[in-house]
């Protein structure tokens, strides 16, 4: 696991700023500069991140100026000191005992900076550790002659021929050759992270359009590695809130539907067709069609939401799922989502949600009766069987659906109080043989009952609270 805190000080950075103002000159638009930060000093390369032509954001490729050292000293086979300022050597690869020996006076400081003007290498002897040295200075130099400090060169005194002349003409092409080294590898690095920053915002950019099946290939363990890891899980939950959107919609409570997520991934719930037991509630309004013809098509859509917004309400508090609406007659089942339940279980959430849909009805009539309309009248079916389940559709669109008798026998015990208009509430057998006295209700045997669809009578419980 990685934790990144970006720098609460990088934007008051020089080069930071310049790069924000999108400043650029004949070199280009990347800057280099030496920093001294809570881990050391570090030698930045600093470059714009831009997107359709727009500066978003800076990038900043750090090497710590120790590592700097190192790479010259191997590549001169010399030994090298950075200076940043007066006093010891912000990087060495030199070793002395005590590291004043290394030390530079201010005034010498400025001199190395104002005598490379005259092409002048300045020259001093030191010895580390019993080995004499000559060092030679001259500016650390970036971007064609921007100074970012003084750099010492420094070989064993047996090394030095009187050759002087030839000798410094080698250490000035050894002080463009290392500085082009330094600015090269910090111009790859930037262009490969900022090629992996593109990458993923392109992916972005396909995210946000609805492509949801972008995948990014986490390359190395830095921070960049971890974002796209971050990125990648991101891009699965919307897949999953898709799918859990197209099966549920807004009509499961936020408890069944985490709960789904859950069962879903530990593999619990399959999305294929598998036969199971299931309650299922069918309200329907009665003479809702002549109700609507006789009003403002708006009123009624609004009369119709304020309804159905209780409705869904309480199917939720009793975890039943909302599978569909069919203009005035809502569908729901219980038992089965997010994972399969015991049967009695399903039936009795689905025989009190009917009666709590019932008691909220005659709240909601008093307000229409108060407005001078009609009183709303809604008929109750609710059956408990085997039924096939599963998700329905393509891969655009999916619909966890309900087939089976079960279905259709819920669908025909809504419109009995068309025929039985002492009751509202209309159960099949198998779920009142489930109910086993609880809760605590009125019930009417209707016994032999034929229903469309089927061939052979049912029996059927008018029930009243």
């Amino acid at each position: 696991d990685y934790s990144f805190t970006p720098g609460s000080d990088y934007s008051e950075w020089d080069t930071v700023r310049t790069v924000l103002a999108e400043g650029a000159d004949e070199i280009g638009d990347k800057y280099a500069d030496v920093v001294q930060t809570e881990w050391g000093w570090v030698f930045y390369t600093v470059g714009p991140v831009k997107l359709e032509g727009q500066t978003k954001g800076v990038l900043l490729v750090g090497t710590y100026l120790d590592s700097v050292a190192s790479r010259l000293d191997a590549a001169a086979l010399a030994r090298i000191s950075i200076y940043v300022g007066a006093g010891t050597p912000a990087a060495t690869t030199l070793s002395p005992e005590e590291p004043e020996i290394l030390l530079i006076s201010e005034s010498e400081y400025q001199s190395i900076l104002a005598r490379q003007e005259a092409e002048e290498i300045p020259r001093r002897e030191i010895d580390v550790v019993g080995r004499g040295y000559s060092a030679v200075a001259g500016a650390f130099e970036a971007r064609h002659g921007a100074d970012l400090g003084v750099l010492t060169v420094a070989l064993p005194s047996s090394f030095v021929t009187d050759a002087w002349q030839p000798t410094r003409q080698s250490l000035v092409v050894l002080f463009g050759v290392a500085t082009a080294l330094v600015l090269l590898v910090g111009s790859m690095v930037a262009s490969a992270i900022v090629q992996r920053v593109r990458s993923l915002a392109a992916a972005t950019q396909r995210v946000a359009a609805g492509d949801l099946r972008v995948n990014l290939e986490p390359k190395g363990y830095d921070e960049l590695a971890a974002l796209s890891q971050d990125f990648n899980d991101m891009v699965v939950q919307l897949r999953e809130g898709r799918t859990y959107r197209d099966l549920l919609g807004l009509a499961a409570s936020p408890e069944v539907a985490d709960r789904l997520r859950k069962s879903f991934r530990e593999g619990r719930l399959s999305m294929e067709a598998q036969l199971t037991t299931a309650t299922v509630l069918f309200a329907d309004i009665r003479g809702f069609t002549r109700f609507a013809e006789s009003r403002d098509p708006a009123y009624v859509m609004r009369f119709l939401n304020d309804y159905l917004q209780g409705l869904v309400q309480i199917i939720r508090q009793y975890d039943g799922v909302i599978n569909r609406f069919f203009g005035d007659a809502a569908m729901a089942f219980f038992g089965v989502l997010p994972e399969s339940q015991p049967a009695e279980v399903g039936a009795k959430n689905a025989v009190l949600a009917s009666l709590a849909i019932l008691e909220y009805l005659r709240a909601f009539n008093e307000q229409l009766e108060a407005r001078g309309e009609e009183h709303l009248r809604v008929g109750f079916g609710v059956s408990t069987g085997a039924v096939v389940a599963g998700a329905i559709g393509s891969e655009e669109r999916l619909d966890y659906t309900l087939l089976g008798d079960t279905v259709n026998v819920a669908f025909r015990l809504s419109s009995m109080n068309k025929e039985y208009p002492t009751w509202d509430l209309f159960v099949s057998s198998e779920t009142y043989q489930l109910l086993d006295g609880e809760p605590s209700i009125e019930a009417t045997p209707l016994p032999n009952m034929r229903i469309q669809g089927r061939m052979a009578p049912i029996d059927i419980y008018a029930i009243r609270e």
